[in-house]
């Protein structure tokens, strides 16, 4: 059963390259209007329905039946963490899909929006599957201080958060670089199309979908930490990076609902935050200073 699992990572790798393919053509054929015959559409919105949910299904599908076999959730090696980080973003690019209704999608939002998906699915399913697989597949128990109920609920709220607010940073990189290339090329070039309304508002409804994910993970985190050590806050490394990056989108909220923050400053934010969110998950693992942390993946 192992070396079945072992293949599993491959076969939805594969999965989520084609489906990047048919984002893109879904996208172009949508550009080009009243050319294309609506069946022509019809069928590219079967196959990129069909690629998603095959992808999914077979990630879900792996994810469950380790869980199954490790006896604890597939949250703590780097293994698992990488591909669970891909399967999250793939998630809320799921959501995001159905909430824009891509289907519908004609002219240039369609070539934007599904170029976004590709992004997404780059940036999210392949890259991270592909960093998971890099790492060894092996099945480790977990130390005593992770064998707890508060375990599984924790990190998984911090890969749901993480992969909302990785998707929302993904986007505010679109928006900044139309932002430049405006800046450069005239207000009235191609760039606007990525420094537009839809892109900012895209930006917010994925955001706001993983933000309460993360502050529940910070929540949890606290309750955790005190019943198991009698201290909520204990300024570990990764601790103290967790909490910037959950307080760039806190100030990115706050000034966007009380000030009305829209547009290129709240994008710079977003951005920022998906920097720190980068930090606390990569980064901090090849500080010295953080290899005695609980919270280094193995």
């Amino acid at each position: 059963m192992i070396e079945i699992l072992e293949q599993l990572p491959t076969l939805y790798l594969w999965l989520y390259i084609l489906l990047g393919v048919a984002f893109l053509a879904r996208g172009v054929l949508g550009s080009v209007g009243s050319s294309v015959r609506p069946a022509t559409i019809q069928g590219a919105n079967i196959a990129v329905a069909i690629l998603f949910t095959a992808s999914l299904s077979v990630h879900l599908f792996h994810f469950f039946t380790r869980w199954i076999i490790n006896g604890h959730a597939p949250l703590q090696s780097k293994h698992e963490v990488f591909t669970c980080t891909g399967l999250s973003m793939m998630l809320f690019g799921l959501v995001l899909f159905l909430i824009l209704r891509m289907w519908r999608a004609r002219g240039a939002v369609s070539l934007l929006g599904y170029g976004v998906f590709v992004l997404i699915t780059g940036g999210g399913g392949i890259l991270w599957t592909a960093l998971g697989m890099i790492e060894d597949y092996k099945i480790n128990n977990l130390v005593p201080a992770l064998q707890s109920g508060w375990h599984p609920p924790h990190v998984s709220a911090y890969m749901l958060g993480y992969g909302s607010l990785g998707i929302a940073a993904l986007l505010g990189v679109v928006y900044v670089l139309g932002s430049a290339g405006m800046w450069v090329f005239g207000a009235n070039s191609w760039w606007r199309h990525l420094a537009s309304k839809e892109v900012d508002r895209w930006t917010y409804r994925i955001a706001g979908l993983g933000f309460p994910f993360m502050t529940a993970a910070l929540c949890m985190g606290a309750i955790w930490a005190d019943a198991s050590w009698g201290e909520y806050w204990f300024w570990d490394a990764k601790e103290t990076w967790a909490l910037i990056s959950w307080a760039f989108f806190l100030i990115y909220f706050h000034l966007r609902y009380v000030k009305g923050w829209a547009g290129l400053k709240a994008q710079l934010l977003v951005v920022g935050g998906g920097f720190m969110i980068w930090i606390t998950y990569l980064w901090i693992h090849v500080l010295p200073a953080s290899q005695a942390s609980l919270h280094v993946y193995n």
